[in-house]
């Protein structure tokens, strides 16, 4: 173990000229050796002051006792009593110094612990931990390791590092596994942490993660674009290579996936669009979605038929939709887009039999968000009511 001095300056004890220095064990009576220097390559069982109480060695040259433990410290008037460690009438000068750097024999767990020892004692492994001691008569370290499938019984706490800026080579910190992700730099790799590590991000704002079939691995292989709120979660499957196992989407509250009217709804005497009362989705700035609906409508005349549209501002869609209006006549398949959204559909007159129309298309946000909404009216204006019915539905998938 090092020895460490008793003091940083040559001690005097001018007072005592003559008398003879001599260590202890801490509180025994059992002799301690003291080094010259650092190294501990000459050591002495006592030594003697000089004419003016520095300590000397048989040489005579003064110096600076060195110890490795704890220590206590006397002073005798002569030899002989040193020799018979006779402390009547001896001084003592230390009681129980643990030197800096002695590697922890003095070691106390708290302030009422009744017995001192090295470190390697005092700490105890627990289940599935191993304490290995380094350099064994040296600079001595203590190596704590946990051993393969440790068992938590409580709470496992990761700590959030400081955030990140969007790069497109991202480089996370060290000081946690949760991190928020600021800036809209595009994001096409993740530097290497350690094969094996999870991490959670948060973004702030809108990135584009790009999808990579090594460096980057996301859902579906597509793209991702974040909207501020968004989480993901990571692990790096290979040295410098991330796969994202989870991501949450922030704008798409899982109650408005699916929308279902859940009453029949007339109107009479009205060929002016209107909004339907219940059919309506919420759409996210930048989004791209999925989007599908099925209508069903009556009358009990043929006359008022139906008209339909989906509106939205600032956005493009492309699709198709099917109509069956019942008639006898064969369904019809027509293109949906921007610039012909509406749908004519003729209703049966036996009896209020239903007309059905099937929407399905690829809806782009244009920046602004906002909602998507069916509107719709007669045809041709007429006091038999048109209807639509209950159990009509939309339902919206963001995808990008």
């Amino acid at each position: 173990m090092a020895y460490a001095p008793i003091s940083y300056t040559l001690p005097q004890y001018e007072d005592y000229p003559n008398w003879w220095l001599k260590g202890y064990e801490q509180g025994t009576v059992t002799p301690l050796s003291m080094a010259t220097d650092v190294t501990g390559g000459t050591t002495l069982a006592k030594a003697e002051l000089d004419s003016t109480g520095f300590p000397i060695t048989t040489g005579p040259a003064r110096f600076t006792p060195w110890f490795d433990e704890a220590y206590d410290l006397w002073l005798f008037p002569t030899e002989a009593e040193a020799d018979a460690n006779d402390t009547n009438n001896a001084i003592q000068l230390s009681d129980n110094i643990d030197p800096a750097g002695t590697g922890g024999v003095n070691v106390k767990v708290s302030s009422n612990d009744t017995t001192s020892g090295f470190l390697n004692g005092k700490l105890t492994a627990g289940t599935n931990i191993t304490l290995t001691e380094n350099n064994d008569g040296g600079n001595e370290t203590l190596a704590v390791a946990v051993a393969n499938s440790p068992t938590f019984s409580g709470n496992v706490k990761f700590s959030k590092g400081a955030d990140v800026a969007s790069a497109t080579a991202l480089s996370l910190g060290t000081d946690g596994n949760y991190f928020d992700i600021t800036g809209t730099t595009s994001i096409t790799s993740i530097d290497t942490v350690a094969v094996g590590t999870v991490i959670k991000l948060h973004f702030d704002a809108i990135v584009t993660l790009t999808h990579h079939a090594t460096d980057l691995i996301l859902p579906g292989a597509k793209d991702i674009l974040t909207n501020a709120g968004d989480e993901a979660e990571f692990i790096e499957y290979a040295a410098g290579d991330w796969r994202c196992t989870n991501y949450s989407d922030s704008t798409t509250p899982a109650q408005e996936d699916l929308t279902i009217k859940p009453s029949d709804q007339s109107i009479t005497n009205d060929d002016v669009y209107n909004n339907d009362d219940d059919l309506t989705v919420s759409l996210a700035a930048n989004g791209v979605y999925d989007f599908e609906s099925l209508l069903h409508a009556s009358s009990a005349s043929a006359t008022p038929g139906i008209d339909m549209q989906w509106l939205v501002s600032g956005a493009s869609y492309d699709g198709y939709v099917i109509t069956a209006p019942n008639t006898g006549a064969a369904g019809a398949i027509a293109q949906m887009d921007n610039a012909s959204n509406n749908v004519q559909m003729a209703l049966a007159a036996n009896g209020g039999t239903q007309g059905t129309a099937y929407f399905k298309f690829t809806l782009t946000d244009g920046g602004a968000g906002g909602s998507l909404s069916l509107r719709w009216a007669q045809d041709v204006s007429n006091g038999t009511a048109t209807i639509l019915r209950a159990g009509s539905w939309c339902r919206v998938k963001r995808v990008g």
